[in-house]
């Protein structure tokens, strides 16, 4: 028990603090729950291109949500960059045309 060397003090749990933090723990277990199953009905090739594909949203929803300013033409060049890689994935996927979206709902959940 550290107590008596006051070198520890810790705060009691208020809601503003535990609500936060159970929110941060289901997003994780829910990510983690799609994760498996996207893997389970796809291939790990898909998987890591709607992964990559995330890093476009959160450009994006930064500046609409957030306020931030629009990325730079550079980062708007490897933004279409990444999106055309995506869209010809999606093309030559031979999942996808056997099962169309259905072979990427769980990846899309994700």
């Amino acid at each position: 028990h550290l107590a008596p060397f006051n070198s520890i003090k810790v705060e009691s749990p208020t809601r503003e603090i535990v609500v936060p933090y159970a929110v941060y723990s289901l997003l994780f277990a829910l990510s983690i729950f799609t994760n498996f199953h996207a893997l389970q009905h796809s291939n790990v090739e898909t998987v890591i291109v709607f992964r990559s594909a995330a890093p476009m949203a959160v450009a994006f929803c930064d500046t609409l949500v957030l306020g931030r300013e629009y990325p730079s033409l550079l980062s708007f060049f490897g933004i279409f960059l990444s999106f055309a890689g995506a869209i010809g994935y999606v093309l030559v996927d031979s999942q996808f045309s056997l099962e169309s979206f259905g072979a990427y709902s769980w990846v899309a959940s994700y």
